[in-house]
């Protein structure tokens, strides 16, 4: 299976290469690439996110696309399923990780790959009582005094 990642993600697949990234996926708890695109005023940003085990790893661009003196970032932020009389997801770690990205000036981009291994941001209380971890990612715009625009993915829960 080959994925190529540009602001439309295209993928081709055999039958054979279906079967052989199955067998792979079983033998390394490995996920096929999930493509993602976020725009918001200002920001654009696209990408793709996998898993393995307990490490998400992501292809990231992310653009300025507006004319001011405020910057484009994109947000990996690794959450954490706590269960009880209510369900609440939250950030992992003591304070909440996040990892942040950004570019400045309109027109610029920037593109890399992040590579976050969940469990070592959780706390002992994650680690203790999660029962499931995803993946936030944003796309967001700072704004002077304001709250900053942002336009967020969510990715699929893995049960730990």
């Amino acid at each position: 299976m080959k994925n190529q990642i540009t602001r439309v993600v295209v993928v081709a697949a055999t039958t054979t290469g279906l079967a052989i990234a199955s067998a792979v996926a079983a033998t390394s708890q490995a996920h096929a690439a999930t493509s993602w695109e976020r725009t918001t005023t200002g920001a654009t940003g696209w990408g793709s996110l996998s898993r393995s085990s307990m490490t998400y790893k992501s292809t990231y661009t992310v653009y300025d696309i507006k004319k001011d003196d405020a910057c484009a970032y994109v947000r990996f932020r690794p959450q954490v399923k706590y269960e009880g009389p209510a369900s609440v997801w939250l950030s992992v770690g003591w304070s909440g990780y996040e990892k942040r990205v950004e570019v400045c000036g309109w027109g610029k981009s920037k593109k890399g790959t992040v590579s976050i291994n969940v469990w070592d941001k959780m706390s002992s209380v994650d680690r203790a009582l999660g029962v499931a971890i995803r993946m936030q990612i944003s796309v967001c715009r700072n704004r002077n005094n304001a709250v900053d625009n942002c336009s967020t993915f969510v990715s699929a829960k893995h049960d730990i």
